[in-house]
């Protein structure tokens, strides 16, 4: 329901943004956050998004606390 809220906001609350607005759904991992149970949360939200059948302006920003790969600079 709240991320129903937060990308369609269909009642039009001001607690969740307005349609002309970018949503960003925010993602926080540590180092007690094992990698695989936060793929399988990331599949569940993807679900749930493609089930509200509705193209929003979103993006998935990830909060990384150390525990992903720094890149390999050439």
């Amino acid at each position: 329901m709240v991320l129903k809220n937060h990308l369609l906001n269909p009642k039009n609350d001001s607690n969740y943004p307005s349609a002309d607005k970018k949503r960003m759904l925010s993602i926080n991992l540590d180092r007690t956050t094992n990698i695989s149970e936060t793929k399988n949360h990331l599949v569940n939200i993807i679900n749930e998004i493609n089930e509200l059948n509705s193209k929003r302006n979103f993006v998935f920003m990830f909060d990384d606390r150390g525990i992903l790969p720094k890149p390999i600079e050439e």
